[in-house]
C-alpha cells in the first residue's frame, strides 16, 4: 500500500517506473460529490477516496475500509508529499444487527 501512495505523491511512477500518467492522477484528486460529513469544513468523494479539501490548510486524499477481520487505512497530502499506511488485524468483524423478537 505504501507504494500506491508513493506512486500518487510521484504524479503516478515508482521507482522510476511510470505506472499511470500524471492526468490520470489528476481526476482521482479532485473533489466530486461532497458528503454529508463536514470534518474539517467538508468532506468529498472522488473515485474511491475520500478527500479534504482543507484538511489543517491542506488537501488530503484518504480511503479506509474493513473486510471482516482486516482493516486498512490511507491517507496522504499531494502537495505535502507526506503519506500513511496502516493495516491490521481486527480481533473480530463488528457490524450492527437488529434481532426481532416474536
Amino acid at each position: 500500500m505504501s507504494r500506491y501512495v508513493i506512486m500518487h505523491l510521484n504524479g503516478g511512477e515508482y521507482n522510476g517506473i511510470k505506472i499511470v500518467s500524471k492526468e490520470s492522477i489528476e481526476p482521482m484528486e479532485r473533489p466530486r460529490i461532497s458528503t454529508s460529513r463536514k470534518v474539517f469544513s467538508g468532506e468529498f468523494y472522488s473515485y474511491g477516496s475520500a478527500i479534504y479539501p482543507d484538511f489543517l490548510g491542506r488537501k488530503l486524499i484518504s480511503h479506509n475500509g474493513s473486510v471482516l477481520v482486516h482493516i486498512a487505512y490511507m491517507g496522504y497530502l499531494p502537495n505535502g508529499g507526506y503519506d500513511v499506511a496502516v493495516l491490521m488485524n481486527s480481533s473480530s468483524y463488528h457490524h450492527q444487527t437488529s434481532i426481532s423478537m416474536p
